[in-house]
C-alpha cells in the first residue's frame, strides 16, 4: 500500500512538471530530421496560394535555392538582400525571412514573415513559417493565429497541427488542443509526442478510458519508459479499476528505477 501511495505521488509529479516538460517535446520537434526537411523543401515555388513570381525574380529564387540547401546562408541573403532593396516583394521577403530563421535570428525572420504576409495576406507557407516561429518564441496567442489562417487558407500539416496542439494546451484550452493533436496524430500515426500532448489533454479532461487506449500504444513502443505505466496507472484507478493499476505498479517495481524520468510529461 505505501509503494502504491508512493507512485500515486510520483504521479502528481509527473503532471506537474507537465508544462516544463512540454516545452522539452516541443524543443526535440525540431531536431526531428523529417521536420527539417519539409521546412527547407517549403521554400519550393507551388502554384497555389502564392504571390505571383516575375520572371527575374524567379531566376534569383533558382541561385537562391541550391544555395539554401547546401546551407550557404551568407551568399544566398546577399542575393535577395540586394534584390530586395527598396520595396521587395513578398516571395523574396519570405525567402529572406526563411534563411534567418534557419539561423536563428529570430526577430529578423518574423519581421519579413510579417511583411511577406502583408503585402500578400493569403500567402500560405508564410502563415505557416509564422506559426512556427511564434511557437519557437512562445507567443502562444500568435502560434494559434498564425496556424489557425494557415488551415483556413487549406493548409494541413502534422507539425503545423502539433505545434497547434501544444500552444492551445499551453493556454488551458483543451478541447481544441485535443483537436490538434488528433489532427496531427492522424498525419503522423507514429510521433510519440502528438500521441502523448493527446493524453495529457484526455487526462486533464477525465477522458481515462480514451488514456488508457492511447498509452498502450506508448507503452508498446517504449516498455522501458516507467511514466507511460504510472500514467495508465493514474487513468486505470479513475476508472476505478484497482487491479488493473495494480499491475501496472508491479511493472513498475521490476523496472527498478530509482527515479522517474518526466521528458514525456
Amino acid at each position: 500500500m505505501q509503494k502504491a501511495s508512493a507512485l500515486l505521488v510520483l504521479a502528481a509529479v509527473l503532471v506537474a512538471a507537465r508544462s516544463s516538460a512540454g516545452q522539452s517535446e516541443v524543443a526535440a520537434i525540431w531536431q526531428d530530421p523529417t521536420f527539417q526537411k519539409q521546412f527547407v523543401g517549403g521554400y519550393g515555388i507551388h502554384s497555389e496560394l502564392e504571390p505571383k513570381v516575375e520572371k527575374k525574380e524567379l531566376a534569383l529564387l533558382e541561385q537562391v535555392r541550391p544555395l539554401m540547401a547546401e546551407q550557404q546562408f551568407a551568399k544566398a541573403e546577399a542575393l535577395l538582400t540586394e534584390a530586395i532593396a527598396g520595396d521587395g516583394s513578398a516571395i523574396l521577403v519570405f525567402t529572406l525571412g526563411g534563411i534567418q530563421f534557419q539561423q536563428e535570428r529570430l526577430p529578423e525572420a518574423l519581421e519579413n514573415h510579417r511583411l511577406a504576409v502583408a503585402k500578400f495576406p493569403s500567402f500560405r507557407r508564410a502563415w505557416r513559417n509564422l506559426g512556427f516561429l511564434h511557437a519557437r518564441m512562445g507567443n502562444h496567442d500568435e502560434t494559434i493565429k498564425s496556424f489557425t489562417r494557415f488551415v483556413e487558407l487549406g493548409g494541413s500539416d502534422a507539425y503545423a497541427y502539433g505545434f497547434l496542439g501544444h500552444a492551445h494546451m499551453a493556454k488551458g484550452d483543451l478541447q481544441p488542443a485535443e483537436a490538434s493533436f488528433r489532427n496531427a496524430l492522424l498525419l503522423q500515426p507514429d510521433n510519440t509526442q502528438w500521441r502523448h500532448g493527446l493524453v495529457q489533454c484526455v487526462v486533464k479532461q477525465k477522458k481515462f478510458e480514451d488514456a488508457v487506449a492511447l498509452l498502450d500504444v506508448l507503452i508498446t513502443n517504449n516498455p522501458e519508459k516507467p511514466e507511460f505505466w504510472l500514467l495508465q496507472a493514474h487513468a486505470y484507478l479513475g476508472l476505478k479499476q484497482p487491479l488493473r493499476a495494480a499491475e501496472n505498479f508491479e511493472v513498475l517495481d521490476r523496472l527498478s528505477r530509482g527515479t522517474i524520468d518526466t521528458s514525456f510529461t
